[in-house]
């Protein structure tokens, strides 16, 4: 029998169009997975749909088939539903949306099976467009009912997928800023990537602008391009007002036909433009190498929206001897960030929690009290701390007392503190 290899997948989750890629350990670059070996069209439809005859359950372009002949019930909104909590109704019967996205993603990941069939996958980054709760729960449990475990999952925004595809690029093409244009069915988004080199190892921030408003799909839709190269000329020149580009991506439904050419060439001049369709699942499979093997971005700090900049620690009693004990790790998104330790508290009664700011080098302590009822001799008090964040800006320590085995039982006592970081 052939030996399994590792598969390191991204996958492009958003409530309209997915996509696939797998990296490629011998061109060392991300391979789209197509729902037909040899078609062209790269993009797969979030949509399911069940027969009306047989209850089979479809998905993707033979969902789509189906639907357009009345042949099957669609299920659509699948991205949507999850953040909502909707159920979501088939002929006479509910679903749980984290059902039916378990439902997608399994159909979804056996086209993988037609390129790799004796595969299995060690790391997948989801990317959805912006970070919710709601959604990455969501895809954890889904991915989990699959027997994809946490451990092997990661999710992360569009941002994210976006610095890790420029920065995997030759170095020419990240030597000053990047910016990307995302046009698709809800309309035009703005990211820029800013690269701080005066900080070792170098920051990497993010920007991101919704014109969602200001210039939407529906303009396109209905043939008005000459409106919309105004507006998108208007949208792009105060992006970029004396902004020193290296390269420009353009990507999304909206960029299809060439209405936006002229401004383009107006406004990039020399700078390097490319467009494609790709780039964000191939940003995901390019932070799912990452991930697993490591070495290519130690010399970046991506700090994106969703980045915490702090490293949170104490110094505690824990295998006969004082320690460091650190519970955060900076440019960690912050819905990822949930550890707990336990230690002995050592001639005190507080636990200090040290905040470090790494970009701005600042240091800051909190004092937490533990008022017991009844006084323990030393080293006999054992608490449980947990650090979490409930948003980027906001953590919550909370500490438990543990007791001392059958000497001092557990009163079960919680502490809590909120920090605003």
């Amino acid at each position: 029998m052939e030996e399994a290899n590792n598969l390191l997948i991204g996958f492009d989750l958003c409530n309209d169009y997915s996509q696939i890629a797998c990296f490629n350990n011998i061109t060392f670059e991300p391979e789209i997975i197509r729902y037909e070996l040899n078609s062209e069209n790269e993009l797969l439809k979030t949509v399911m749909a069940v027969r009306n005859d047989t209850k089979e359950w479809l998905f993707a372009d033979d969902a789509v088939k189906f639907i357009e002949e009345g042949k099957a019930a669609e299920v659509s909104d699948i991205v949507d539903s999850v953040i909502n909590g909707n159920k979501i109704k088939i002929f006479d019967s509910e679903f749980e949306p984290i059902d039916i996205l378990s439902k997608y993603f399994r159909k979804t990941l056996s086209l993988i099976k037609k390129y790799h069939p004796n595969d299995v996958i060690a790391k997948l980054v989801v990317t959805i467009e912006n970070t919710n709760v709601d959604l990455i729960n969501g895809i954890f449990e889904a991915l989990e009912k699959l027997g994809i475990s946490k451990e092997r999952v990661s999710v992360q925004s569009h941002s994210q997928s976006f610095v890790y595809y420029a920065l995997s690029r030759s170095k020419e093409l990240w030597m000053n800023d990047i910016v990307l244009f995302h046009f698709d069915i809800h309309g035009l988004k703005f990211y820029q990537i800013k690269l701080d080199r005066r900080h070792r190892p170098i920051i990497v921030a993010t920007i991101y602008k919704d014109l969602s408003e200001a210039l939407n799909y529906k303009l396109i839709e209905e043939k008005h391009e000459l409106q919309a190269k105004m507006l998108f000329k208007d949208l792009s020149e105060a992006m970029l007002h004396k902004q020193i580009i290296t390269a420009a991506y353009l990507t999304g439904k909206g960029f299809e036909g060439k209405w936006y050419e002229e401004v383009v060439y107006k406004w990039l001049g020399a700078t390097r433009v490319f467009k494609g369709v790709n780039l964000f699942a191939e940003g995901a499979c390019y932070a799912a190498k990452e991930y697993y093997s490591g070495g290519k971005f130690d010399d970046f700090l991506i700090m994106n929206e969703d980045m915490i900049s702090t490293t949170i620690l104490v110094n505690a009693y824990y295998d006969a001897k004082e320690s460091e004990m650190i519970f955060t790790k900076v440019a960690t998104a912050w819905y990822e960030v949930d550890k707990s330790q336990d230690f002995i508290l050592n001639d005190t009664n507080e636990v200090e929690v040290i905040v470090i700011d790494n970009v701005k080098n600042t240091r800051k302590s909190f004092i937490i009290a533990i008022d017991l009822m009844n006084a323990r001799p030393n080293k006999t008090t054992r608490i449980r701390m947990r650090v979490r964040f409930l948003d980027v800006k906001t953590c919550v320590v909370t500490i438990r007392d543990l007791g001392f085995g059958d000497f001092y039982p557990a009163t079960n006592r919680v502490w809590e503190k909120i920090i605003e970081i």
